[in-house]
């Protein structure tokens, strides 16, 4: 992949069994779908991801069901940079997902311990 090289990822209307409960992006979408009370639609989260050259990649991750609520991190990779963002804000609604009934904080913070970029 060329340097500046960005792309977009549209998550949603994917049927269930698509998506993974085994990593911090398809956590993010089950806690996403029990905050808003609904099934996650096209451009309610996306991410969008670029080249900084060499193996760095930025993702920046904007929660459209939320506000607009960005995390951005980065990676080795395409897909370690989206994993990151997806954990930044994992971390950043660590409390809502335990009170929500989902992972305990302990699962949540050690899943995120990697860091790899800022929330907003």
């Amino acid at each position: 992949n060329a340097e500046g090289t960005r792309c977009c990822v549209v998550v949603g209307d994917m049927p269930p069994q698509q998506v993974s409960h085994d990593n911090p992006k398809g956590k993010l979408v089950m806690f996403l779908q029990r905050k808003i009370g609904r099934p996650l639609m096209k451009a309610d989260l996306v991410y969008t991801a670029e080249s900084l050259g060499g193996n760095v990649w930025q993702t920046t991750l904007d929660l459209v069901c939320l506000n607009g609520e960005t995390f951005v991190a980065e990676g080795q990779s395409e897909k370690e940079a989206s994993f990151a963002a997806a954990e930044q804000a994992l971390g950043h609604f660590a409390d809502d997902i335990v009170a929500m009934g989902g992972l305990s904080k302990h699962e949540i913070l050690r899943s995120t311990s990697k860091g790899g970029g800022k929330g907003g």
